[in-house]
């Protein structure tokens, strides 16, 4: 997915720039930040960011590689902070605002974006790592279900044999090796051999499901 981006390249632009670049990404993975999180987090964050690989890099960096970033980038308060602000504010007089200096203000984001730009063991996922996360996950999440349907089959087969139907049986277990060897050939499609532990274990189920028959 970031095939198309260098991250050794490093493009000079002023504070002023490189403030309105901040303010915009940020803005932007807020939105994208608040869909993901409504949504329970059923669905992957890349279904919401719109095709923004800047948004995506943000979130893989505020979530992965430097999670203490992530409540900075969203601007939420601690909870003693906002008890604080609810409690007594009727009580104390208005403060007058400090007045900032945008140069300090940029400067930080400057620094900011030259340490994501050059610090790569800490800011930067090469697309490597990226693709290792998300299929690591997928394989996680499949390897889970895999082991759901197997326990079922188990169950269903136990359930009949204890009935005493040697019909229902066969016909049961005939389904469940179909099911096992359309799993086996979907790893095949994925690459997988013999050599891959999820492979081994469905070929194992797979033979201990005729061994049954």
């Amino acid at each position: 997915e970031f095939s198309t981006i260098d991250p050794a390249a490093f493009r000079h632009h002023d504070s002023k720039k490189l403030w309105t670049i901040w303010k915009e990404l940020t803005r932007d993975y807020r939105e994208v930040d608040g869909r993901f999180t409504t949504s329970g987090n059923q669905v992957p964050f890349t279904a919401f960011h719109g095709g923004r690989m800047d948004v995506y890099y943000l979130h893989l960096l505020t979530t992965i590689t430097r999670p203490n970033l992530h409540a900075c980038i969203i601007q939420t308060l601690p909870e003693d902070v906002m008890a604080e602000s609810l409690g007594s504010s009727s009580a104390r007089k208005p403060a007058k605002p400090t007045p900032t200096k945008i140069g300090s203000r940029t400067d930080g984001v400057v620094d900011v974006l030259k340490d994501f730009a050059n610090n790569e063991d800490k800011a930067v996922l090469t697309k490597r790592q990226i693709s290792f996360f998300e299929e690591s996950i997928v394989l996680k999440r499949q390897k889970n279900d895999r082991r759901e349907k197997e326990h079922e089959a188990t169950m269903r087969a136990a359930v009949i044999r204890q009935k005493g139907d040697s019909v229902e049986l066969l016909v049961t277990l005939q389904k469940n090796l179909r099911e096992m060897r359309r799993e086996l050939a979907a790893l095949e499609l994925q690459g997988l051999t013999a050599e891959d532990s999820e492979f081994a274990d469905l070929k194992s189920c797979i033979a201990k499901l005729k061994s049954e028959m």
